[in-house]
């Protein structure tokens, strides 16, 4: 019998809020339906988007594309957060078997903008969502609404706060008192900064989900707002509780929320985002005339009606969304089978073996290195790659300056002859781009690795990067990628003797978050286009709209990237007063020797160690 699926959902776990809703959700829709697969599956394992990854059946990613976990499963799927998407991240979806949206008419939108790209559209699909909390989880435990006015909950959001910052100057005295909660002080001062009616109270607090639970069922009326919702969890649990809710008009709410029992509506006028493709809600001038119409609605209302409506309502959005869910899962499990291996092992990272290392050729531009280049040699002779597979190609700037590294490039060569060292010495100066394409022209084998002559790349790095560029897997392909790399990087600084893990932005270009100095290719890959004319970020430009052909690999065992006076890398360590304390595993004897380089000697003591200038 084949093993349960296995569900890895990828999340930023600093968000406690809606991101464990959705997680929450998911793993409800698919208890329910294996049995309609005809396949058992695993309770799905919570997954930080920066932890280590582990290999699955499938990857749910939620609200932002990790791009690095695409290879550890056989399917990704994306539930899209519209608020959230960023427009670099058009460039994952081709890696994609499957984009979740909540409600038509953002997936409408998504759509046409993707085809204007010449996107794929066909993995979209529509799957009306719930809240993760139920109905019976509140009868007989919290009782009847016993408070006649108003709760807002803001908890982190910005989209909520900047919302609801511009209506709480039209809640007047006269009308239903209103507690906000939110669990940022400077939200709670920005709320609190142009004075308040005086049945508007804000309440800094980090509630427990029990708390909530139980301040959302005492309150009788509930206020939901903001810029931009996927879903919108506060509008789904006042749902559930069955109470009076006022909400703005967005188009999720609209959807979801379209028996008009118990609510009433706020409209909106919209601003165009620049950054992300969800045009970003705020008030009309109507505001004072809508509250007026909710307001006079709610003290007109029978609450038990509105509860027994709102509640069932609510209880019948698991099958819907369950029914929805199931074309999706059914597609994404056909998937599943073709991919899993018929025999064997599937293995993540995929392993590449001594004796089936193909030749390779390691590119290295430098200048003025005399001394650093001894790290390159380091490299090169810890590595695990058969040296006679290994092409060294070395270009340097020659401006006659008595730091050359030419004589030590020599020597190494005769003490090394089964690898094959070429060096280009080069009259004057040339960008890095230049000298890349240029080593490149001069290479002999058809795969190509970059390797800085300043960073420490450990014992298996090439076999792992070669590994990654003809083993590894995209969307059931094998061996398809033409780049691999990384973008998360390990740094240490040779001068302060301090360590950090640099991890870009997520929400920048993938062209603009890889290492250059991690850069693993086929030579084709350049022959379609030259690297450009540029000393930093050269990789941006060769990359850019070329992430189809790209693999992320993780940066375990790939490099340790090396900061010092003389690199123009734009990853720095922020300074810190703390002590060293981590040195990658770095023997004693390395330390001393990378340290030795730039002038900084290292000092022992009996529970560390440290450099000093």
């Amino acid at each position: 019998m084949a093993p349960p699926l296995s569900v890895n959902i990828i999340y930023n776990k600093a968000n406690t809020y809606g991101l464990n809703d959705d997680a929450e959700v998911i793993d409800r829709i698919l208890r329910k339906l294996q049995d309609s697969i005809g396949h058992p599956i695993s309770k799905p394992r919570l997954v930080d988007m920066r932890e280590p990854l582990s290999h699955s059946d499938i990857n749910v990613h939620l609200e932002i594309p990790v791009f690095a976990a695409i290879p550890w499963a056989h399917t990704n799927i994306m539930l899209v957060n519209p608020e959230q998407w960023s427009f670099a991240y058009d460039s994952y979806v081709h890696a994609f078997d499957a984009l979740i949206f909540r409600d038509p008419v953002s997936a409408e939108k998504f759509r046409i903008a993707f085809a204007e790209k010449s996107l794929s559209t066909d993995n979209i699909y529509v799957v009306p969502w719930m809240a993760a909390w139920q109905s019976k989880d509140y009868k007989g435990k919290y009782g009847i609404s016993t408070d006649d006015g108003f709760v807002c909950f803001v908890a982190g959001s910005t989209s909520k706060y900047e919302y609801l910052k511009q209506v709480l100057p039209y809640w007047l005295p006269s009308d239903p008192t209103l507690t906000v909660y939110t669990t940022r002080e400077d939200f709670a001062e920005g709320l609190k900064k142009n004075g308040l009616a005086e049945n508007v109270t804000v309440k800094c607090q980090d509630l427990s989900s029990e708390e909530r639970k139980r301040i959302s069922a005492l309150h009788t009326g509930h206020l939901i707002c903001s810029q931009g919702e996927a879903f919108g969890y506060a509008a789904a649990n006042s749902e559930v509780c069955g109470t009076f809710a006022i909400m703005n008009f967005l188009p999720t709410f609209e959807h979801f929320y379209d028996n008009p029992t118990g609510i009433s509506w706020l409209s909106n006028s919209y601003d165009e985002s620049t950054k992300v493709r969800y045009s970003s809600a705020k008030p009309t001038t109507m505001i004072r005339e809508e509250l007026d119409t909710a307001f006079y609605r709610f003290r007109n209302s029978d609450f038990g009606e509105i509860r027994k409506i709102r509640q069932q309502i609510a209880i019948n959005r698991f099958n819907e969304s369950c029914k929805a869910f199931l074309p999706m899962l059914t597609k994404v499990y056909s998937y599943i089978k073709e991919r899993r291996p018929a025999k064997g092992v599937y293995h993540c990272p995929p392993i590449l073996n001594q004796d089936d290392c193909p030749p390779i050729s390691i590119v290295t531009p430098t200048y003025n290195r005399e001394k650093l280049i001894e790290i390159a040699f380091h490299n090169l002779l810890i590595t695990d790659y058969p040296q006679d597979k290994i092409e060294w190609i070395v270009i340097e700037d020659n401006e006659k300056t008595p730091h050359m590294a030419s004589e030590k490039i020599i020597s190494f060569q005769l003490q090394v002859p089964k690898i094959k060292l070429k060096y280009i010495p080069i009259e004057g100066r040339m960008t890095i781009g230049e000298k890349r394409n240029h080593a490149i022209e001069n290479a002999s084998n058809d795969i190509i690795l970059f390797m800085d002559d300043d960073d420490h790349y450990p014992e298996t790095s090439f076999r792992r990067r070669v590994a990654w560029l003809i083993k590894g897997t995209k969307r059931g392909e094998t061996g398809r990628a033409n780049i691999a790399c990384c973008t998360t990087l390990a740094l240490y600084d040779l001068k302060f003797g301090t360590s950090a893990v640099n991890v870009p932005p997520f929400d920048i270009p993938f062209s603009q978050r890889i290492s250059e100095a991690t850069l693993t290719f086929r030579k084709s890959a350049w022959l379609e286009r030259k690297f450009p004319n540029v000393s930093i970020a050269e990789g941006e430009g060769w990359i850019a709209g070329r992430e189809e052909q790209v693999i992320e690999m993780p940066p375990q065992q790939i490099i340790v990237a090396f900061s010092h006076s003389n690199n123009q890398s734009s990853r720095r360590i922020p300074p810190s007063e703390n002590k060293p304390t981590c040195f990658w595993g770095f023997p004693k004897e390395y330390l001393i020797f990378i340290h030795g380089l730039i002038g900084v000697q290292v000092e022992e003591d009996k529970k560390t160690t440290k450099s000093s200038k």
